[in-house]
Parts: structure tokens; C-alpha cells; sequence
């Protein structure tokens, strides 16, 4: 992973094989990103990596998943999966969303899963909301072995990651929006991850709306000066 220097902090490329979309380091991520590239060294035959819903879980775990050349077990196959054939073919596995595996069926497969990849020397990436001790595990061989492993969290996201974060998504609906307007943004929004989604849906919505061009008076006129209404925007 390679870090490049932007107006709003660091950048990490994907590379070909990867599928995702760019994704921007700072200090709220980097350790997460650190201990991904470093899966050899694990203290432990895998690792839970969790944080907010739309942190950017799913964009590290489909990069570590084409750098380790790994696969994804959905979690709808787990029940399913071939875990020692599984195991004797790859070297990682990614399960995403593993904390709703918890309280069903799912939690023997994902046992299986694990001492298989863990007997052949393999690794399995775990991406969820919260970290294994909030998990209602019911079996205790299960619960056991998930509270051992390691974890690491993308904490809700700094002034760079959140101008980065901004500038992308703008970006991905095609919205031409000057630095002014991001810079203008930044110090009246909650930091929080579904803040800043919410309020580029809101934004482009209203510029599609009144077909207006999203500069400052007009997004100050959408989401409410800071010394107005401070419902949404206001900073944690």
C-alpha cells in the first residue's frame, strides 16, 4: 500500500485487481491498514476488523482479500462451505458481517471454518460492527477462540478522511464541487460516516431539485448556516 500526499491528507490506490474504490488513509484508519499488511505476522490465525457502518470495512477487506490472494465466503454459503478443501486451497478467507452469523446455525459453520484454516496454517479476516466481546456468542469453543483474536477499529473519521471522504463522494455521483464548498462543510458536520453520506444525498438532491450548482451560499442555504440550525450539522 502505497501512501500519496493530497490536499486532504493520504491516498491509497488500488491496484488492478482490486475492485473497490480508492481508499483514503489517516489516522483514523491506518493502523487497520497496517495490520492487513502484515497478516503474516498475526499473533493469531486471524483478525476482526470493525468499525461504523460505511468506514470503508468492506473496501480494506476486498483489498486484503486480492493481496493475499484470498476468497469471500459469503455468509449465506458459510453453512455450506467445503472447509477443508476450503483450507487446503487458500491461504485467507474473508467473512464479512460475521457478528450477525451470531445467535444461529452460522455459529458451528464458522467454527469449522476457523479450525480448518487454523490446522492448515490459513488466515480469516472478520469485518464487523463491533468487536467479539459484544457479540452474543453462543457456543463457548466459538466465542473462546473469537475473543483471542486480535482487533483493530476505523474510528469515526478526522477532518482529513472526512474531506477526503467528501470529495469522493461527490465524486461518485458526478458532482462537480469546487474546495471551498468541502472546506466550508468540514468544521459544520457531525463526524460521523453516515453524516457525511447523509448530507452529499441531501446536497445533490437539492441541486437536482432546483438544478442549482452546489456552491457555498447554496449549500449554506441547504443544510443551514452553523449559527441556525445545528440539528444535523452539528460536531461530536
Amino acid at each position: 500500500m502505497v501512501e500519496h500526499q493530497l490536499a486532504f491528507d493520504l491516498r491509497l490506490r488500488p491496484k488492478r485487481c482490486w475492485d473497490a474504490e480508492d481508499f483514503f488513509i489517516s489516522e483514523s484508519n491506518r493502523e487497520a491498514v497496517r495490520w492487513l499488511e502484515e497478516s503474516d505476522h498475526w499473533p493469531a490465525p486471524g483478525l476482526v476488523l470493525h468499525g461504523p457502518s460505511g468506514c470503508g470495512k468492506t473496501h480494506l477487506s476486498r483489498w486484503y482479500r486480492a493481496f493475499t490472494k484470498g476468497v469471500l465466503v459469503e455468509a449465506s454459503d458459510l453453512p455450506f462451505a467445503d472447509y477443508h478443501a476450503l483450507s487446503a486451497n487458500v491461504v485467507s478467507c474473508v467473512i464479512e458481517d460475521a457478528d450477525r452469523l451470531i445467535g444461529g446455525v452460522a455459529e458451528q459453520s464458522l467454527l469449522h471454518l476457523y479450525n480448518a484454516l487454523a490446522i492448515s496454517g490459513g488466515r480469516v479476516l472478520l469485518t464487523a460492527r463491533t468487536a467479539p466481546r459484544d457479540w452474543a456468542t453462543k457456543l463457548p469453543d466459538l466465542r473462546s477462540r473469537l475473543q483471542a483474536l486480535p482487533t483493530t477499529t476505523i474510528h469515526q473519521p478526522d477532518d482529513a478522511l472526512a474531506g477526503a471522504i467528501l470529495i469522493k463522494l461527490f465524486r461518485d455521483r458526478q458532482l462537480k464541487v469546487d474546495g471551498d464548498v468541502v472546506g466550508y462543510l468540514l468544521p459544520r458536520l457531525e463526524r460521523s460516516f453516515s453524516a457525511l453520506h447523509s448530507v452529499v444525498v441531501r446536497l445533490d438532491q437539492a441541486g437536482l431539485r432546483e438544478q442549482r450548482r452546489l456552491t457555498i451560499p447554496f449549500v449554506r442555504g441547504v443544510i443551514g448556516d452553523a449559527r441556525g440550525d445545528r440539528s444535523h450539522i452539528e460536531r461530536r
